[in-house]
């Protein structure tokens, strides 16, 4: 599995089948799509577009979200364990950036939104913890499990929203690591 592989599973997760035209998921699973949550990408556009925030929104929805997974760093090493065949033991370092864009009366509303949906997305990552990859026993991965610590952390990062005279902008992060085991 590559970390383009990882990206795609992460995103498919999150946001559904992949749409070709737009270089998006836009199925968004319920629990997420009613915490606000509209679409996943694998980049951000040059361009957004403010009704990308509110693709599958109900009328009138005050505030949107847009999520970018990305792997920075992914690391590759061999366990040789049994001896002769060893086993291959990947470490990925995935991130959720999420995009809050609101016209919302105050800041605030924005940052309980943020506060919400970082607990939507951690809740869905728990649900199950393999990302629907089906874990490491098939050779794909799963969130924490396989750590040298045996943790299983998922860290959030939320910065301070910002407030226009129209609009508020909010910045959430979720990061986590995955491990996948193969044959080597």
């Amino acid at each position: 599995m590559t970390a383009r592989d990882v990206a795609d599973k992460v995103a498919t997760y999150f946001g559904g089948t992949y749409d070709a035209p737009t270089r998006s998921y836009r199925t968004i699973p319920a629990p997420l799509l009613a915490a606000g949550l509209s679409l996943v990408k694998r980049g951000f556009s040059k361009r957004d577009d403010f009704a990308d925030y509110f693709i599958g929104q109900a009328p009138g929805a005050m505030t949107g979200a847009m999520m970018i997974v990305y792997v920075p760093d992914d690391q590759d090493r061999r366990i040789a364990l049994p001896a002769v065949q060893g086993r291959r033991k990947v470490h990925y370092a995935i991130e959720l950036h999420c995009f809050v864009w609101s016209k919302a009366p105050y800041a605030e509303d924005v940052t309980d939104f943020v506060y919400d949906l970082g607990d939507a997305i951690v809740a869905r990552i728990r649900l199950d913890p393999t990302l629907g990859t089906g874990g490491i026993e098939t050779g794909n991965f799963q969130v924490g499990e396989g750590s040298e610590d045996g943790g299983g952390s998922i860290t959030r990062h939320r910065d301070q929203a910002e407030t226009t005279s129209d609009t508020t902008k909010a910045y959430l992060l979720i990061s986590f690591e995955a491990h996948a085991y193969d044959v080597a």
